[in-house]
């Protein structure tokens, strides 16, 4: 048995308000880099228990959640068996999924991080990006690495649009105008930039295909 395994069924309590992280995590599937519509297939890795796969099937997505730890896996199946075919849980490493001849519309791979986790995160990308119909969207340190080499590979495999920023999730809850507010903040060139410099929130990219 892991560490992930032994906490699999809080592991949502790391967050604080899991809630308002699932909230805003919904938000750069749907809105950030290009819009993708409800109905959409999302491939989650690193979805632990499920909580953020929860959220997208109840927003109308069909989502396949994957995580390497078996114990998250089934906590998530044992939570979520209702849903059905709209959230499916699979136990996998993310540099050896087992999908074949099969794209995803987002593929998210925001695993806090996953240029932490990934063995061989240049191959991996490769390997996500062929799993990828619209858009991809991975999470790097602040600090460790820029997200330009990220976006120049993205660029090579081609999305058509690339972008990046840093990406705070809520230790507390807050009240529901507060995170548009965190949205626009992350956004904006001189506080983006700023955020970095302090090595504060991780970092997201993302490669959108028009």
């Amino acid at each position: 048995m892991t560490q992930w395994d032994e906490i699999a069924g809080a592991y949502e309590e790391r967050y604080g308000a899991p809630a308002a992280a699932a909230a805003r995590q919904l938000g750069l599937v749907r809105n950030w880099c290009g819009p993708v519509e409800p109905g959409a297939t999302v491939l989650e890795l690193g979805c632990a228990n499920g909580f953020l796969g929860a959220a997208l099937a109840d927003s109308g997505f069909r989502v396949s959640a994957v995580d390497l730890s078996g114990g998250m896996v089934a906590e998530g199946r044992r939570r979520y068996g209702q849903y059905g075919s709209g959230l499916q849980f699979v136990a996998a490493d993310s540099d050896r999924l087992p999908f074949r001849a099969v794209r995803f519309d987002v593929v998210m791979a925001v695993l806090g991080t996953f240029y932490d986790y990934s063995a061989d995160p240049t191959a991996t990308l490769d390997q996500l990006a062929a799993l990828t119909g619209r858009k991809l969207i991975v999470d790097l340190r602040a600090g460790r690495m820029e997200p330009e080499p990220v976006m120049q590979q993205m660029r090579r495999l081609g999305f058509d649009r690339v972008a990046w920023r840093p990406f705070s999730r809520p230790k507390a809850k807050l009240p529901r105008w507060t995170s548009p507010v965190i949205d626009v903040v992350e956004r904006t060139p001189v506080a983006r930039d700023a955020l970095v410099r302090l090595r504060g929130p991780n970092i997201v990219v993302a490669g959108y295909r028009a």
